[in-house]
């Protein structure tokens, strides 16, 4: 016997209508299923539930979901295990309409479900991000930490249902489209083999083109600043999020009101490397999310993204983008070239904040000065396992202790390169003994031959050894 559960739980109604507000059926409230009926030959607690708080239909998916409040990292565990059991239950078993009544489904959306062919879960917590926590990774399901919600109830309060794309893009699925791809000849400019930042930035073909919005903003994706490490733990406060409403209202209404209005300037993103060209076919674009990545100009081309808007200049929407597209194929380098332009530009519009910029300089940006090198330190250290996981106070965990800014003057010995380089070649009793030290504390013995990922990699060894030293003697004051 099930019986619905009421629907007053504030934050499970918060995350319903978000999700409604991107355009996906969500089924909300579910039933209060026990296991043992559902599953009368498995062996289960007397009286445990089944852990989710919503299914969504989406083409041959069904989306299934939880989300928590819990701020301690143990009952976050605990939950999140017991949801991945209980999906790993639920999609072994046979999907006919009894076995979606069961889980609360009404009769008049039963439909939706006809086409299900397989599960994926999705774990919201509104409170703990990544490194606050260590939830295991699992096939088939994805974590929502509190940034990543942040960000959805911004999406969905600005562009709405046109944040669908990238909700689903976090679960590993695809909108179907008629078309696979955009093919842009028509009046596209061509520039080849160009450097378009300072540094060691690869060349690149660089395209101009006037196309509709439309045709772009289910496969845009927006560089943002705030979904990579900064060394500020309130990074994510201090930093506008990427659409602001105020900004998006006053260019919508510039679209309404003028007829035949176009932004005088272009947007400027940057191609995926399975983007081509050809002289058949001109640029090719694949109409997946994330093909196209806005370095600059996300308002002007987000400001089509309402239905109002939609609905009144979609046949005469043109939008002009300057299309950058790396010679480089390897993913990895190519977000690194990213990285550079988009500092490069958004440092000479609005400031980029130090603590970030330290904390991407070497990943990102390639920089080997000592601070960038420590910052990458603290960066890999707050990933590791066990007792060092999240303890440095930066945009990657709202638990973490140390501030992080505090122990980069300390590092500046260990990471400054140069000063490595320097100490291989000198003679003398001292220097003797600097090598030796550093030898015993580190590893180090080759200095002159030392690169930058050298000496990242033992500094983060040998601080995680004295962190591990200090957590035995220590243990029960251990704040994390």
């Amino acid at each position: 016997m099930t019986t619905p559960v009421p629907a007053g739980d504030v934050l499970e109604s918060e995350g319903a209508e978000l999700f409604r507000g991107l355009g996906l059926t969500c089924v909300y409230p579910l039933a209060d299923v026990q296991l043992c009926e559902l599953d009368p030959a498995g062996l289960h607690a007397r009286g445990e539930h089944l852990e989710f708080d919503y299914l969504v239909p989406f083409s041959d998916v069904c989306l299934v979901g939880e989300i928590t409040a819990r701020s301690q990292p143990g009952d976050l565990r605990e939950k999140y295990r017991r949801f991945r059991r209980h999906l790993t239950l639920v999609a072994s078993m046979q999907r006919t309409n009894a076995f979606w009544r069961a889980l609360g489904v009404p009769d008049h959306a039963l439909r939706e479900f006809v086409n299900v062919e397989r599960l994926v879960g999705f774990f919201v917590t509104t409170s703990l991000e990544k490194f606050d926590v260590d939830l295991e990774e699992a096939q088939g399901v994805g974590v929502f930490f509190k940034r990543d919600w942040e960000l959805l109830k911004a999406y969905r309060e600005t562009i709405s249902s046109y944040a669908k794309p990238h909700f689903l893009a976090r679960l590993g699925i695809t909108l179907p489209t008629a078309q696979t791809a955009l093919h842009i000849a028509r009046d596209l400019i061509r520039s080849r083999g160009r450097r378009v930042a300072s540094g060691d930035v690869g060349a690149a073909d660089v395209y101009t083109f006037e196309i509709s919005p439309y045709e772009l903003l289910d496969a845009a994706q927006v560089f943002r600043r705030d979904e990579l490490p900064d060394l500020s733990p309130n990074a994510g406060r201090d930093y506008q999020r990427s659409l602001l409403p105020k900004k998006l209202a006053a260019m919508r209404q510039m679209l309404l009101g003028t007829e035949d209005f176009m932004f005088p300037s272009s947007i400027l993103v940057v191609l995926s490397a399975d983007c081509n060209h050809s002289r058949e076919h001109g640029l090719m674009i694949p109409k997946t999310y994330g093909s196209i990545e806005v370095i600059d100009g996300q308002h002007r081309l987000f400001s089509y993204a309402s239905q109002e808007v939609e609905r009144h200049c979609r046949n005469n929407a043109k939008l002009m983008v300057t299309a950058i597209h790396f010679q480089e194929q390897d993913p990895a380098q190519i977000k690194q070239y990213n990285g550079r332009t988009f500092v490069e530009i958004n440092t000479t519009q609005t400031r980029v904040p130090t603590s970030h910029v330290h904390a991407i300089a070497y990943s990102l940006l390639g920089d080997t000065k000592p601070r960038s090198l420590g910052a990458e330190v603290i960066i890999r250290l707050n990933a590791r396992q066990g007792v060092v996981r999240g303890l440095f106070a930066t945009s990657q965990t709202s638990l973490g202790p140390i501030q992080a800014t505090t122990v980069l003057t300390v590092l500046h010995p260990l990471t400054n390169l140069a000063r490595l380089h320097a100490l291989a070649r000198r003679s003398g009793a001292a220097a003797h003994r600097k090598r030796q030290g550093l030898s015993n504390l580190l590893g180090l013995t080759q200095l002159e031959t030392a690169s930058a990922e050298d000496v990242v990699r033992v500094t983060m060894i040998g601080l995680e050894r004295y962190l591990r030293t200090v957590y035995r003697t220590f243990e029960l004051d251990w704040p994390v």
